[in-house]
Formats: C-alpha cells, structure tokens, sequence
C-alpha cells in the first residue's frame, strides 16, 4: 500500500506497474495474514478476482523489469508444480470462492482459521 490507497487500488496499480495492464479488481476473494520472518515484516495480503484476459490483453501484457522474469497460464496440475505450497493452498481457496464453493475466505499462514 501506498499512503491514502485502499487494498483494491493497490491492486490495481500493482497490476498497472508490474504487467502493463489497466484492470479494476473484481469482488474480493480472500485476506491472508503471513507471520514475521528472517526476510519481512508481517503481512496481510488481498487476493482479488482478477477476471478473465482477452486475447488482446494478453497480447498488451508487458513484464516490469526487475518484478517479473516470466509469466504463462496454467491448470490447477501445473500450478501446484510451480507455486509455493502456501500460495498453492491461496489460489485453490481463491477459485473456490469465486466459483461460489465457499464463502470470502479469512487466512491465517494460508490456511482458514
């Protein structure tokens, strides 16, 4: 966050800066509290509905240099292969939710409390 934005416009312009594109996030998703560590301050992270990308929105993707090496599209099979078991565990949540399986979930190290 930036001083004086919300969560979602932090969203938003993360997404602006980081690939280039201009999208106003969907219904929120889920909020996940992440302990300290060695390497961080302690966090509590949004995950918003993203939407989905035209063609034309993919082609307009530009990685911000130092942020982002890579980027593809995945099925859950191939996310699990790539992602951290935390954020694998967020992402499964996140499209539960989505999909209206389960109610806005609130996390605690990834997992519902």
């Amino acid at each position: 966050l930036e001083e004086g934005e919300s969560p979602a416009q932090t969203a938003q312009r993360e997404v602006r800066e980081e690939i280039g594109l201009d999208a106003t996030p969907g219904a929120l998703l889920m909020v996940d509290w992440r302990s300290r560590t060695a390497d961080r301050p302690p966090l509590i992270q949004y995950v918003y509905d993203g939407g989905s990308l035209t063609p034309g929105d993919i082609a307009r993707i530009r990685l911000q240099e130092g942020e982002i090496a890579e980027y593809g599209f995945f099925d859950l099979d191939g996310a699990r292969e790539r992602l951290a078991p935390h954020t694998f565990d967020r992402l499964v949540h996140a499209l539960a939710v989505r999909d209206g399986r389960q109610a806005l979930q609130d996390l605690e190290e990834g997992r519902p409390r």
